[in-house]
């Protein structure tokens, strides 16, 4: 065993002459010597375990020597220790042994109270220490010192509490001791003594600990420092038990321990021999629960009366079992608190069949009583008498009548519903298992239809059970024909196994069946769950009728996002609902509101052409289809016919609207980019009077306003003006030359876009395309030709003064030329 010495200064008092005393906080003590071959970890780790601190409750005025601490703990960072710490003046000495073996128990632990080779102050020398091969025990505590200690009748019930203590209470239940430390290394030798060795493995003690609050450890002594101070309230619960023996004070330990009362007698009376005999027969019983010590004590002083507790405390023995087997009147006891008590079934009389079953009429009989008392507990509707009789008792007993059992109960119950349900959900399971015992069933045993048949708020539960599918499927659908049904608890029933569920849509057929209201209900009611989603992942496994039905249904519930659900699983739902009614009520919903890219999205204008192509879809969701395919030709291919401007112009138009804002943005924008290709047309005048007449009032407000958009659009290209066709073109309209009445009625009021093309052709085309659009002007009305004449004057390169002059007389001169045009076209009429 390694060897440590530690050293720390004794906390200061409280400078307080009254109340309770706390000692300052102490630093870690300070290693002083220890043995070859500790690590400094194991070093740190062991210091903790060697501190000492005055009592909480110790005063300036308290008297006597303050306690000696000598613990054997067993911690986590540094093994088992046993440490032994001696106050002197105001610091303190600690001198710890690491690495105590096993084999060194308890009893030799507390024999090195008092030994003289525990250091109790610095060493003269400095150096490594020797390790120690066995423990400086010394000759003060033995059994005549005891039985002399043991003469004074507080501390004779001080023992008889603490080894109560260890025998009734879990092994972290801490024991504290309000004594002297002498006294409490007295208590430790006589729980020793008393106690067989096998029954202190892994026992610590401490025979001061100044927190009897926060020592870890089973055997905890305190001295308080004064007797009229007692032991914190806490010492005596919340997982504590204590004993002051000052004031006789202890916690109620909740049960008798006779063997504590015979041991402190044999050890004051010094008659330790019946002691001595009752520890080898413990040992020989080969038995480790101190619960069962007492019990193997009254055993062998003849008692026979057992509690339920000891019950499953003897027969944890193979030789307490045996013993009590032989008796009749306890097996019926055992029989008894084991049809009440599961765990008492498992633990005890489990125990006590393996010796049953060496006798043949003994066990026989336990399985009629068993197998009586379970059938009477069904009829009564006792549940655990009944699973305890059935499933536990039975098989322990008799295990080749254990399966036959439930052929007899079918037989004792024919009407199911007489039963309560928390009986029938038990047994439902357990008969489904007897009828089908070797594989899954593939179908309903006919005995078990009327087990089935339960109510709506029964149906959970039942959908609960470990049954197989068919009878899962079975019990729904008997509840669905129930008068009434699908209800809403129903539909929370059975939405808990959605394969149950998917099941019963399959009968989904026709506008009233009970499978598609059961739908409309799980749609509204659970929406958490995409129910639509799971129908088409197993849409095979569904008729066309049905699948169209459901279909139908979740449209009209509103749970199907139309455009997500076209864009994600299209070509699914075509192939799908071919020919179904679901499909026109899809295309309705989907273009009542279409989405901004309905026109060039190519997964929704794929699918609206095969939707289109669908002869259940109505003429009317068709148009508007058209109306998006027609936008979308022209863009690809913009043709200026009034065969095809005028269904565009129609799609921009209709009403509900069918296409977004942008639409119109982008028709617009092709109609100028193919204008600008077509700008060396000879048809180019014929082109823009096609469009301005058909779409100018669908792109702009009228068609003299798309003309001036068009125009701003041309104006910004570099050969705007260069190239005169498009020029005089956009002039010829603007002058009211149109080659169509109809364009040249609605396009009043652009002299000024007149003049801006004649500017942009002067200085862009120069003289040339002055010339050229003069040439051609002559086949222009009058009013033109005058205007143009204006034109003409007035772009020409000539003083500022001049032009702004001459501008202002072509304004005049074309004012009195539309004038003079409107009068001759008035009269010509």
């Amino acid at each position: 065993m390694k060897q440590l010495y530690s050293v720390g200064p004794l906390a200061g008092l409280s400078a307080a002459s009254d109340g309770p005393y706390a000692p300052a906080v102490s630093a870690l003590p300070a290693c002083k010597a220890a043995s070859r071959g500790l690590r400094p970890e194991d070093v740190q780790s062991a210091l903790p375990y060697t501190g000492y601190a005055l009592p909480q409750t110790w005063s300036g005025e308290s008297t006597g020597p303050l306690p000696v601490r000598l613990a054997l703990l067993q911690t986590a960072s540094a093994g088992r220790i046993l440490t032994h710490v001696a106050p002197n003046g105001g610091t303190y000495f600690a001198h710890a042994l690491l690495n105590v073996p096993s084999t060194a128990d308890a009893q030799l632990a507390i024999r090195t109270w008092g030994s003289p080779r525990w250091q109790r102050h610095d060493p003269d020398t400095a150096g490594d220490l020797p390790e120690l091969p066995y423990l400086p025990v010394a000759d003060l505590l033995d059994d005549e010192s005891l039985r002399n200690w043991l003469d004074e009748p507080a501390r004779r019930t001080m023992v008889e509490f603490v080894i109560g203590a260890l025998l009734t209470t879990p092994a972290e239940t801490r024991i504290v001791v309000a004594a002297p430390a002498d006294d409490v290394a007295r208590i430790v030798y006589a729980v020793t003594r008393a106690l067989p060795h096998g029954l202190l493995e892994g026992f610590t003690f401490s025979t001061y600990e100044s927190d009897a609050r926060a020592a870890a450890i089973r055997l905890v002594g305190h001295d308080t420092g004064r007797p009229e101070r007692d032991l914190p309230e806490g010492c005596y619960t919340s997982g504590s038990v204590a004993f002051n023996l000052h004031t006789g004070r202890k916690s109620d330990l909740g049960a008798d321990v006779p063997f504590a009362a015979f041991a402190v007698a044999a050890l004051a009376g010094g008659e330790t021999a019946h002691l001595d005999e009752l520890q080898t027969t413990w040992q020989l019983l080969g038995l480790t629960d101190a619960r069962q010590f007492d019990l193997v004590y009254r055993l062998s002083r003849g008692s026979a009366v057992l509690t339920k507790d000891e019950a499953v405390a003897a027969v944890g023995s193979p030789t307490l079992a045996a013993w009590i087997a032989a008796r009749p009147d306890a097996v019926s006891q055992f029989v008894a608190w084991a049809l009440d008590d599961t765990e008492f079934a498992h633990r005890a009389l489990s125990r006590l069949v393996a010796p049953l079953r060496q006798k043949t009429d003994a066990i026989a009989r336990v399985a009629t009583e068993v197998r009586r008392a379970g059938l009477a507990a069904v009829a009564s509707g006792d549940r655990t008498r009944a699973a305890n009789a059935l499933e536990v008792i039975l098989p322990m007993v008799a295990p080749a009548k254990a399966n036959a059992v439930w052929g007899d109960l079918l037989e004792h119950v024919p009407e199911p519903k007489a039963l309560a349900w928390d009986m029938r959900r038990y047994l439902l399971p357990r008969l489904v298992r007897f009828k089908h015992p070797n594989a899954p069933a593939a179908a309903v045993d006919p005995a078990l239809a009327k087990w089935l048949e339960v109510p709506a708020d029964h149906l959970q539960d039942l959908l609960t059970l470990e049954l197989p599918k068919p009878y899962q499927f079975a019990a729904a659908q008997a509840c669905l024909v129930q008068d009434g049904e699908p209800t809403t608890l129903f539909a929370h029933a059975v939405a808990t196994q959605p394969a149950v569920v998917l099941e019963l849509l399959k009968g989904a057929g026709s506008s009233s069946d009970r499978a598609a209201m059961l739908f409309t209900v799980l749609l509204t009611e659970i929406p958490s769950r995409p129910w639509f989603e799971d129908v088409l992942a197993q849409a095979d496994a569904y008729s066309a009728p049905a699948r169209n039905r459901l279909f139908e249904v979740a449209l009209s519930v509103g749970t199907i996002d139309p455009d997500r659900v076209i864009r994600s699983q299209g070509a699914a739902l075509l192939s799908l609902f071919s020919g179904g009614s679901g499909l026109d009520r899809l295309g309705r919903l989907f273009l009542t509101n279409p989405p901004a890219d309905v026109f060039t999205n190519r997964t929704l204008l794929d699918f609206l052409g095969k939707l289109k192509d669908e002869p259940q879809v109505g003429a009317d969701v068709k148009d508007r289809i058209s109306a998006v395919q027609v936008v979308r030709q022209f863009l690809d291919a913009p043709e200026f016919t009034a065969e095809t401007l005028q269904p565009v112009a129609g799609a921009l138009a209709a009403q509900p609207a069918i296409l977004p804002a942008s639409a119109g943005t982008q028709v617009l924008e092709g109609v100028s980019t193919e204008l600008s290709r077509r700008s060396e047309s000879n048809e180019f005048q014929r082109d823009l009077e096609l469009v301005l007449l058909h779409l100018g009032s669908v792109l702009a407000e009228n068609p003299a306003g798309l003309y001036r958009e068009l125009l701003r659009r041309q104006r910004t290209r570099r050969e705007f003006g260069v190239s005169t066709k498009s020029a005089r073109a956009f002039l010829a309209v603007a002058l009211g030359a149109a080659q169509s009445e109809d364009v040249a009625r609605q396009t009043e009021g652009l002299e000024a876009e007149a003049f801006a093309i004649a500017t942009d052709a002067a200085r862009r085309g120069g003289r040339r395309a002055i010339r050229e659009i003069e040439a051609h002007s002559q086949g222009w009305p009058k009013s033109a030709r005058t205007q143009w004449g204006f034109l003409v004057e007035a772009v020409r390169p000539k003083e500022i003064g001049r032009s702004l002059r001459e501008l202002c007389l072509f304004a005049a001169g074309a004012g009195a030329a539309t004038v003079v045009w409107f009068v001759v076209a008035y009269f010509t009429r």
